[in-house]
């Protein structure tokens, strides 16, 4: 699994494909927090309705150009024979993608820190609760990504 991990992982990164994903997705978020979510005029600390609350619409965009790719490259160079002949389970091979796919978003959520710094400076908010989103978020990403990887297969 492990291995499988790596190479996924080494492919998205060899390839403009994450940087372009998590551009968009920074720029994105942090823009759509600072206009649409009216985030200095609302004074949520929380980042709950400012921030959050637009994850799931990214992540509904974006996640299908990362999760995709999975087990459509692999079909597409042939390489899908030679991953069923190593002497690695299914799972393996299912849980190593996933995986890399997840790293990759989880990559991107980890650089909009800048958020809670500026919340942190503004204001006196729970981090906790900005923690918990933060949890929330990426599980709700790794709900879209098993979704595509599921189409995708």
């Amino acid at each position: 699994m492990f291995t499988i991990f790596k190479r996924e992982l080494k492919s998205y990164f060899s390839q403009p494909t994450a940087y372009a994903i998590i551009v968009i997705f920074l720029l994105f978020a942090l823009g759509l927090t600072f206009t649409f979510g009216n985030f200095i005029s609302v004074g949520d600390a929380s980042l709950e309705w400012t921030f959050f609350s637009w994850h799931p619409w990214l992540y509904m965009l974006l996640a299908p150009a990362v999760g995709m790719k999975l087990w459509a490259d692999e079909q597409r160079t042939g390489t899908i024979e030679l991953l069923g002949t190593f002497p690695v389970s299914t799972w393996s091979a299912i849980l190593g993608k996933f995986l890399a796919a997840a790293s990759v978003w989880l990559i991107a959520l980890l650089l909009t820190f800048p958020i809670i710094i500026t919340v942190n400076y503004l204001g006196d908010p729970d981090n906790g609760a900005i923690i918990s989103g933060y949890l929330g978020s990426f599980l709700v990403c790794c709900t879209f990504l098993a979704i595509t990887m599921l189409v995708s297969a």
